[in-house]
């Protein structure tokens, strides 16, 4: 079940398919007195936060000519995305932005994933994900250990839902840069190493390494970026872009589209880890 910020952008998508299938322009819902403002209804029909009564959420469904069976699951969804997400209890450990991304984590039905820069957080050990953490010239080290217990959260329920229900199908490209890096020290990189050969193993999990022979490497100019898939149409696809100031989400067909293309080259140059860990870059030869 998608949590409160996923409701929330649920809702407004089907809000305003219901708006546009009844031929009513925002004006027009403006002059009807159901909402007090074409930036209100805006609000909602992008998934953002808005303080007024369910009821008007059900009002506005009865006016594009919803029955009401389908007013009241508005309405039920409206109530339930102003419900506390299982994020807010780390407070600032989750960064401005992530929440969202936490909650498509768990209820996506494929995840692809390119991370050119550090081992990505779902397959971080403990104490690299530490590493990281103290390492981070802007990071407030006081806030280390809820940012640990949100990660092994975040960790603990998407490899839980891998292994009890085989899903979401989950693709990793990381690149060989990456994964030598000793991040922590040499122990914890071979751990970490470890790590991702257990994880590889997982129903529906492609973990891949783009190694640094490729000559021709089809996106150099890519960052890291994740895509999730949904399967109810109504829940569009979403890229998800990070920086170091925050973070980006982006919905268009075309963009997303894109991204996938970019992926799918990506996929193409790069290698199996455990084809890559055993044959490439064995763990027993890493020198301190």
């Amino acid at each position: 079940m998608a949590g409160p910020l996923l409701t929330r952008r649920q809702l407004g998508k089907r809000l305003r398919k219901l708006r546009e299938h009844a031929d009513m322009s925002t004006y027009d819902v403006e002059r009807s007195k159901c909402i007090n403002s074409r930036r209100t209804l805006a609000r909602i029909e992008n998934g953002q936060v808005t303080s007024m009564p369910y009821t008007v959420i059900g009002g506005l469904a009865r006016l594009y000519g919803a029955d009401t069976a389908l007013a009241s699951e508005l309405e039920r969804m409206y109530r339930a995305a102003d419900e506390p997400g299982w994020y807010e209890e780390y407070g600032q450990a989750v960064r401005e932005g992530f929440a969202t991304f936490a909650e498509a984590e768990q209820t996506a039905d494929r995840m692809c994933l390119y991370d050119p820069g550090v081992i990505t957080g779902l397959c971080q050990i403990d104490a690299y994900a530490s590493a990281l953490f103290l390492l981070h010239p802007l990071y407030d080290k006081t806030g280390v250990e809820p940012a640990r217990r949100f990660r092994k959260r975040r960790q603990r329920d998407y490899w839980g839902r891998v292994e009890r229900e085989g899903g979401p199908q989950t693709t990793i490209i990381l690149s060989e840069t990456t994964v030598r890096r000793p991040v922590g020290g040499v122990e914890v990189l071979a751990a970490q190493l470890g790590r991702l050969r257990e994880l590889a193993r997982l129903p529906g999990v492609d973990l891949r390494i783009l190694p640094l022979s490729v000559e021709d490497h089809p996106a150099p100019d890519a960052g890291s970026f994740t895509i999730f898939d949904f399967n109810d149409p109504l829940d569009p696809d979403i890229v998800y872009f990070e920086h170091l100031d925050g973070c980006r989400y982006v919905e268009t067909i075309a963009a997303v589209a894109a991204y996938r293309v970019v992926f799918d080259a990506l996929h193409d140059h790069a290698i199996a880890v455990e084809e890559f860990l055993g044959g490439h870059f064995p763990v027993a030869q890493i020198e301190p």
